[in-house]
């Protein structure tokens, strides 16, 4: 306050909400979350949220808690495996084109849906007809995911524990790297009083396009995707469960691979390191009892022989340290072999195209004088983690494609799809 008892303030001012409310000109209410109001003027002000839920919406002062998530990925058609038309019938060019009718046949199984105790989940079509008009007629069908849960939870829960999973499922499915078009959640109500639009809010944010979009036969036929939910009979709110298992246990090959199957593809040299990352980490997940307990025997086998040689008058003290100090506290364990048990455990064998690849045969002139693909998947790997040595980029390109088949494969498999959806996923042709 100024002397003269008017009160003055500095500027920028900045306050920060949880939850800011507001109106936009259209009547359609906004809420901004974790919203920042930054003020260089008395009557102007910019706003920053990390995202936007608008509709119409009761406030009845509860939570900010949804159980009910209406959302669209590219690529939900293609894992869908049917399409919501059985059959079409159309006039043919010609004199009796007036004299014939359009017949349209819906798909019932082209709706298919899962439940458990806590959630279900249907996969669909949503249509769009214009009708009406005697100069312009058209139907379109767009995919759309329906997850009604049991329990109320929180908009970061809704993208952690489901609409991440999911996107990620179809663009591992796919092979591509699939984009969220639609999302909006809200809260199930049998109150029929309760108008249906102020139960659902649309949410922007970065990574959400809002840009649904209706499927095209001739783009779903072009994917070639590793499983569909109809014919490989797969369950889709299974796949999630698992997901979400996988997430928990903070497995390697989800936490590596897993989370870079959404992302533009890397440089080729950090995409081969971060494959033969996930590998190893799968490798040595999945054999982690058989690891203890070798480094449980090396322990001992270690402890006695340090012992032994302590006992020798021979060794000498700066020698006895020398070996304590440098002699492995854990068992030799080998990259290669790793890489050797992973490829050869796939239903389609990978080895011949690896080894036909630019890559690893300038790598068999190598001095190190490589033993097979895995010995050379090492050499090349060391090089480019230690920095001693560079590869031409679509030489790396080449086998890292290759690798991530691989990847893919193990990850199908590690989610409990069987052997024909592994194959598939190494060799997309088998369709």
């Amino acid at each position: 306050m100024s002397s003269n008892g008017e009160t003055s303030a500095s500027f920028p001012q900045v306050y920060s909400y949880a939850t800011l409310r507001g109106e936009l000109r259209n009547g359609l209410d906004v809420l901004l979350l974790d919203a920042q109001v930054i003020s260089w003027h008395p009557d102007a002000a910019a706003i920053d949220a990390r995202a936007a839920l608008v509709g119409h919406w009761s406030d009845s002062g509860d939570p900010l808690t949804f159980d009910d998530i209406k959302l669209q990925v590219s690529g939900l058609d293609v894992i869908s495996g049917v399409g919501p038309l059985k059959s079409f019938t159309f006039p043919t060019s010609g004199a009796s084109f007036f004299n014939r009718s359009w017949t349209v046949e819906a798909n019932p199984e082209s709706e298919q849906s899962w439940s458990d105790s806590e959630a279900e989940l249907k996969l669909s079509y949503d249509a769009s007809l214009s009708i009406g008009d005697a100069y312009f007629y058209r139907m379109s069908f767009s995919p759309t995911l329906w997850i009604k849960l049991a329990d109320r939870i929180s908009l970061d829960e809704c993208l952690k524990a489901w609409v991440e999973p999911i996107k990620r499922l179809v663009s591992l499915a796919s092979g591509r790297s699939e984009q969220l078009t639609f999302l909006a959640v809200g809260i199930k109500s049998d109150d029929n009083r309760m108008p249906a639009r102020e139960r659902r809010l649309q949410v922007y944010g970065f990574g959400i396009s809002q840009d649904p979009f209706a499927s095209r036969g001739n783009e779903v036929s072009r994917t070639k995707p590793a499983f569909t939910t109809k014919w490989d009979d797969l369950s889709l709110l299974d796949l999630v469960r698992r997901w979400q298992s996988l997430v928990s246990d903070h497995h390697p090959l989800i936490e590596t691979y897993g989370s870079s199957i959404v992302i533009p593809r890397q440089h080729p040299r950090a995409q081969y390191l971060l494959l033969i990352q996930a590998l190893e980490g799968l490798h040595g997940y999945e054999h982690r009892s058989e690891t203890e307990r070798k480094a449980e025997e090396h322990s001992n086998k270690r402890r006695q022989v340090v012992q032994e040689l302590e006992s020798t008058a021979s060794v000498s003290g700066p020698a006895m340290q020398f070996i304590k100090r440098f002699l492995a506290k854990r068992p030799f364990s080998s990259l290669d072999s790793c890489l050797r048990d992973l490829i050869g455990a796939l239903p389609v064998d990978v080895s011949s195209d690896l080894l036909e690849t630019a890559l690893l045969r300038s790598v068999q002139n190598d001095p190190r004088r490589p033993q097979g693909v895995a010995d050379s998947l090492r050499i090349i790997r060391n090089d480019l983690a230690h920095g001693t040595r560079g590869y031409p980029i679509q030489d790396l390109n080449e086998v890292s494609q290759i690798l991530e088949q691989v990847a893919r494969a193990h990850l199908l498999r590690v989610l409990g799809c069987g052997v024909d959806v592994q194959e598939r996923a190494v060799n997309p042709d088998r369709h």
